[in-house]
Formats: C-alpha cells, structure tokens, sequence
C-alpha cells in the first residue's frame, strides 16, 4: 500500500499540493497550469487522495480538489529528528557567507577578463604558481565561491577560478548554448598558455566532461567530483519538462519561485528547508543568478533520466581522469560516477571518506595535487 512519503516522491503531485495549498481547484484548472492531460492529473490527484493528502468536494456538476494537511503531520514527525542538523549548517552558512563577503572585498583589484569566441567576457581570478588548472563551478556559484580552494591549491598550481557565463561579473550573450561555455573556458585555457589541467564540480564536472570531448588535447588532465548524474532508480529523475518549467518562471520573472523548483525538483531538498533558506542572506545571491539555472539543466542533458545509456557520449574522452565522490554522499552519486569510470577509457575512481557533496577544501586538495602532479 502506498504511503505518503511514496506520494511525495512524485514531483508531479508535490506541484499539484502546492496549487492546491494556495486553493480548491478543479481538475481541468490543474491540468492547465501544469501543461499536462486531465486524465493524467486524475490519475495524481487518485493517488494523493488515496494516502488521505486531498479530498473531493461536489458541487453541482463540479468537482473540487482541497488540500488535506493532517497527512503531512508523519512527514513532519519524521523531519523533526533532523531540523537540528538543518540549524547548524544554517549557522555554518552565516559564517561562510560573511567570509565569502570578505573574500570579495579582497578581490574586487584582483579580477581581470578574457573575452569568450562569441565576444562575451568572462571574469577571472589568477593565483598562485605552477601549471595552470582550471575550476568550473556548479550550479549557482560564481568564482567567489572558489577562493577558498583557490587559496589551499595556490602553492602547487596557478589557479583559474571565474564567473561561469551570466554569473558574477563575466557578461552573458544570447542564445545560450553549451558549445559557447566550452569555449569559455577554451578561452581561459589560451589565457593560460594553451593547455591546462581542469577540475569541475557538480554540474560544473559535466561541463568539463563535455570541454575535454571537444577540446580534446587542450585538457591535459581531468578531474570531476560528483556529476550528478542519474542513471537507475536510486532516486527519482527530474521532471521530462525541467528546463522548459524553469525558462517559463525565469521569463514570467518569478526568479524565487524557479531557484525554489530548482532546489525542490531536482536537488531534492525539503520544502521546509528551503523555506528557511528563502529568510538567509544566500537567497538573493542565488535569485540574481537564477536565469543561468536552465543553463545547467542544458549541460545535463537527458542524463537525469535514469538512463545510463545518456552517459557513453563521454567513451570518446581519453585524457586521463579522475572521478571523485563522497563516502557520505548518496547512493545515486555512487552509482553514476561508478558508471562512467567504466565508461571512461583512462579514468581513476576515488571516494573521499566521510565527505559529502560539498567535500572539505583540506580534504579535496590533497587528492587534486596527488593526481594532477603525479
């Protein structure tokens, strides 16, 4: 029998809730702002009102839908147990972001720029000493948030760390495409004498997956942490409509509401957490960069699906790489890099012990230097 928390499972119903939250509808209404048939919001709506969470009201020929809270009572009892870990990284976020602030103000005289094929400048920081290596962000960060590792891998390399396209200070020229943040970071790879060693992190690592396939000798080593790839039924894939959904809310201006789908759809967080998180200083941080959310949605391809098949694009890659995951982390994370080390004709595979998807700097470091200097 199905349970509420196999309800919630479902990106599709957790939409449908948060229309229903604001109202009572009807079934022809739902289907129409989810861009989806009516029989297949019938086929939701029976589920939620299986597990109790909606109930039906006649009225006359019409059928309303109303949200039923006490359901979400369990799933608040199970949360409970761990709110406390919630507030202590939201204390340890506080403290982050009022370094990331510092660290800004120090490199406000540091920046310089490069301009991408297209024309578009890209925002770098330049440090440290030795070959060069390149850092490719993830989802929402910009170089600021990579001084800190900047900072442990300056002694053993000259550090790259920019503002990905849209981001930061770098400009951002339309249309976007993948093959235009190739050549971004073609473009820092010239700025750096012509070859480079490469690290990318999180979508930031498929990005440079896809720049070593297309750049080819450019890239003399790779080293990519967690892509967070989707392959079996580990956990749930991202909605068949992600990037159309989040491009709508971008274009309707509704900027919170897609870094809210983002974090919800696809990173999986609670809605409770990120309903804490929309009252912290990063919200804004995260809003202003919202429009480039679909750009790493585009980067990711059909490789959320559960489909492993989407990841042998990469065979093509021969330069050696390193594929990292934490040992604290999900299995899905394990599953997929696993995936594409077998997939990869010249790649390690290493688990950072205890780490999660953000992996300590003094952790990470060491395993960088070991592989790109060895």
């Amino acid at each position: 029998m199905m349970t509420t928390f196999d309800a919630l499972a479902d990106p599709m119903r957790r939409r449908i809730l948060d229309l229903l939250r604001e109202r009572p509808r009807l079934v022809g209404e739902l289907a129409d702002l989810l861009s989806i048939s009516q029989p297949g919001i019938s086929k939701h709506l029976r589920v939620l009102r299986e597990v109790g969470l909606v109930r039906v009201r006649q009225d006359a020929q019409r059928r309303w839908y109303e949200l039923r809270p006490e359901p979400l009572a369990e799933v608040d009892a199970w949360l409970e147990s761990y709110r406390h870990l919630w507030d202590q990284r939201f204390h340890r976020l506080d403290d982050h972001l009022q370094e990331l602030q510092e660290k800004e103000k120090r490199l406000e005289n540091t920046m310089r720029t490069v301009n991408s094929k297209d024309g578009t400048a890209i925002a770098f920081d330049q440090s440290g000493i030795g070959p060069a290596l390149i850092l490719v962000a993830g989802a929402t960060a910009t170089r600021v948030a990579e001084a800190a590792l900047s900072a442990h891998l300056a002694p053993y390399f000259t550090v790259f760390a920019y503002d990905r396209r849209g981001r930061g200070d770098s400009g951002d020229t339309a249309p976007y495409a993948v093959e235009r943040e190739v050549e971004d970071i073609e473009a820092l790879i010239n700025e750096a004498g012509g070859s480079a060693f490469v690290f990318g992190h999180s979508s930031g690592a498929v990005l440079a997956l896809e720049a070593a396939r297309l750049l080819k000798s450019k890239i003399e080593k790779l080293a990519i942490y967690e892509p967070p790839f989707i392959i079996d039924d580990s956990r749930p894939p991202v909605p068949q409509d992600y990037v159309a959904h989040l491009n709508e809310l971008i274009a309707a201006g509704r900027r919170g509401e897609a870094v809210e789908y983002f974090m919800t759809d696809a990173m999986l967080v609670p809605a409770e957490m990120v309903a804490q998180m929309r009252n912290t200083p990063m919200w804004p941080q995260i809003e202003a960069v919202a429009h480039t959310i679909p750009y790493d949605g585009a980067i990711m391809g059909d490789t959320m699906s559960g489909n492993p098949s989407t990841l042998r694009k990469w065979a093509s890659v021969t330069v050696p790489t390193l594929v990292m995951v934490g040992g604290a982390s999900h299995a899905f994370f394990h599953n997929g890099t696993q995936t594409l080390v077998d997939i990869l004709p010249h790649a390690q595979y290493r688990t950072l012990k205890d780490q999660d998807h953000g992996p300590a700097d003094e952790v990470l470091t060491p395993v960088l230097v070991e592989f790109f200097k060895g």
